[in-house]
């Protein structure tokens, strides 16, 4: 299964961390592009990095890993959403 993450921080990676042994795996939306690369080389060759429409293009699921609401509002713009599953793990302060 494919599973496009948006959000890079420590819930995104521990998830890539998981799911790697058994899925391909899209991470996006980091603060820093060079350190995200770096994270995905980390985890293993079943991680590549995209941009969030590409996760969401590449991804049967979609996990969203954003903080705050407004993140995950811009992350989302002009998602091909069609079917897919849509996980959200998220909080606001």
């Amino acid at each position: 299964m494919n599973i496009g993450i948006i959000g890079a921080g420590r819930m995104g990676k521990a998830l890539c961390a998981i799911w790697v042994q058994h899925h391909q795996l899209m991470l996006s939306y980091g603060r820093d592009q060079h350190r995200l690369q770096v994270t995905a080389r980390e985890l293993g060759p079943g991680v590549s990095v995209g941009t969030p429409a590409q996760a969401a293009q590449f991804g049967d699921v979609i996990v969203l890993t954003v903080r705050w609401p407004a993140c995950a509002r811009r992350a989302c713009t002009g998602w091909p959403y069609g079917r897919k599953i849509i996980v959200k793990y998220n909080h606001s302060h």
